[in-house]
């Protein structure tokens, strides 16, 4: 991995900036600025190297980052760019060869990871709603399935 201070963007830079991508809407860019090829080169690597670490913790959001680099208007850039994310419904075949609807949930992976953490504990869904706050139907439904 190479070493953030040589690009002149820290790790809390990059990772600021990815927070800022995923805040636009999709299909919206974000254009940094690179001092040369080189520059653009050690920058792209960084953003990789953070888009890879975060597909780990949060795979939906790192797959609605892209990055890319361009030399525009004199210039060298990083551009990141934020994607549609994919879709939340597909179709699942079932032995009878219907397709069934299947929708992923809505949480956060963060708030999932809370609410296995308190499930492992034998806490109750009313305990975690005191704690957590008001739950989603699908958040509802996930505790039911996870408590089976």
């Amino acid at each position: 991995m190479p070493k953030l201070e040589r690009t002149g963007l820290d790790r809390s830079t990059i990772i600021r900036w990815l927070d800022k991508c995923l805040a636009l809407k999709p299909g919206e860019e974000l254009y940094i600025p690179c001092d040369s090829a080189n520059h653009r080169k050690l920058v792209m690597a960084n953003f990789h190297t953070e888009i890879k670490a975060m597909s780990k913790i949060d795979p939906t959001s790192a797959s609605v980052i892209f990055a890319k680099e361009s030399y525009k208007d004199s210039r060298f850039w990083i551009i990141l760019e934020r994607k549609k994310p994919m879709s939340k419904v597909a179709f699942k075949k079932d032995e009878n060869g219907h397709l069934v609807r299947e929708e992923l949930t809505n949480l956060t992976f963060e708030r999932r990871r809370i609410i296995d953490l308190m499930l492992k504990d034998g806490h109750n869904i009313k305990f975690i709603k005191a704690l957590i706050g008001d739950l989603k139907k699908s958040e509802i439904n996930y505790i039911k399935r996870k408590q089976k």
